[in-house]
Order: structure tokens, then C-alpha cells, then sequence
């Protein structure tokens, strides 16, 4: 089923609010990501060397599984 017009006009909205809106969402992301880490920073990093810890013992298992 072909519609004819794009989903943000028949909701009323122009393009540039979705664009807008879209751009106001990423910096409230970035800002709050920001805060997050300069206030955890040693937890965040413990968590990622864990995390990588985690990934490289997953690569290493499928390297052996596919032998």
C-alpha cells in the first residue's frame, strides 16, 4: 500500500521540526552522557574492561567452535 504523503506530514509536522526535534533529542543524549561520565568514570571503565574481558573469551570460543 503506497501512501501519499511521508509519515511526519500527516502528522502535522513539517520537515524541519523533525529535523529539529531529532537534533534536540541527540544533544539532550550527549549532554547527559557527558555527565554520566565525568561522574563515574572509574565505575564506567571498570565495567568496560569487564565487558571487553567478556567479548574477546566470546571471539576466542567461536574461533574454537569454527576450527
Amino acid at each position: 500500500m503506497k501512501s501519499e504523503k511521508p509519515c511526519c506530514e500527516k502528522k502535522g509536522m513539517g520537515v524541519v521540526p523533525c529535523m529539529l526535534a531529532g537534533l534536540m533529542s541527540g544533544i539532550a543524549i550527549g549532554v547527559i552522557g557527558k555527565i554520566l561520565l565525568d561522574s563515574n568514570k572509574k565505575a564506567l571503565m571498570k565495567k568496560f574492561n569487564k565487558m571487553a574481558d567478556a567479548v574477546e573469551d566470546l571471539t576466542d570460543s567461536a574461533k574454537d567452535i569454527f576450527k
